[in-house]
């Protein structure tokens, strides 16, 4: 029986090597990206399980228009896994036209809007993986005003990650609830580690500086891969409501700072 997974960011650096494993190991997979062009390596060595959607995650209108799509190209049939992968530090301070602040928008918002929108076509027993990051540590709780700033400009390398940071501390809190609302699905949380991919490029003058200095001394996209894949693997269950929290090789579990703040910390077994 085939089984269905949902992908978004398939042609980033960790997306790609995510989406080889799936369509590996006999997947049909929805891979959701901004340049379907990008997926040509996979559609010519196995165009019968690859299905390219086109999602830009700056527009909430794509958001919905992606989740109409693949509900229609489901045909009835259910989604076995949903894999949040897709993910942005914006080197800019600017609103996206929905009027969020860009890394808020791509790392947040749209993510929690496609699981909310997919949760009725999950199947039973299925899976939702949200990628997360190890600088939620650092994040805070920040309200989704729009119109944050009313013109583009340049923030220090800091204050981007800042709002990185902040989103994917939200998305946290999101999978928290997500997995004590719906217990007959398995919810995972994977952190890649500080990977070598574009998503570190800050298009600043020391760009190439960290080029030489800093990225051939963190992760490879393989090896950031490596949290998302052993999610897609695991075939156990989160139990009463628990987040499974993939950090390398390891499975553990959302500290108490997060469930405190999603004022839960008495309603959970925490791992």
């Amino acid at each position: 029986m085939e089984k269905r997974v949902i992908i978004t960011g398939a042609t980033g650096g960790i997306g790609k090597v995510v989406l080889r494993h799936l369509l590996g190991n006999g997947y049909v997979v929805y891979a959701a990206c901004r340049d379907e062009s990008r997926l040509k390596e996979f559609s010519d060595c196995m165009p019968q399980r690859l299905r390219p959607l086109m999602l830009d995650m700056e527009s909430l209108d794509s958001a919905v228009q992606f989740c109409e799509t693949v509900t229609d190209k489901l045909s009835g049939h259910r989604i076995d896994m949903l894999i949040n992968n897709a993910g942005m530090i914006a080197p800019v301070l600017e609103n996206t036209a929905d009027g969020y602040e860009r890394s808020l928008q791509v790392n947040y918002i749209a993510p929690k809007l496609i699981t909310e929108r997919l949760m009725p076509h999950i199947a039973k027993g299925g899976k939702v993986i949200n990628t997360l990051s190890c600088t939620i540590k650092n994040g805070n709780f920040v309200p989704l005003q729009k119109d944050i700033t009313k013109d583009s400009c340049r923030e220090s390398t800091i204050s981007s990650l800042k709002h990185y940071s902040d989103a994917k501390y939200m998305m946290a809190l999101f999978t928290i609830n997500l997995a004590l609302e719906h217990k007959d699905i398995t919810v995972c949380a994977a952190d890649p580690g500080i990977v070598n991919t574009g998503i570190i490029t800050m298009h600043r003058w020391y760009d190439p500086l960290a080029d030489i200095f800093f990225r051939p001394f963190i992760k490879s996209s393989a090896q950031g891969a490596r949290p998302i894949i052993n999610a897609v693997g695991f075939t156990g269950t989160n139990g009463n409501g628990k987040v499974l929290f993939f950090k390398g090789n390891k499975i553990t579990g959302l500290n108490r700072k997060f469930y405190a703040a999603a004022g839960m910390e008495k309603e959970i077994t925490i791992l």
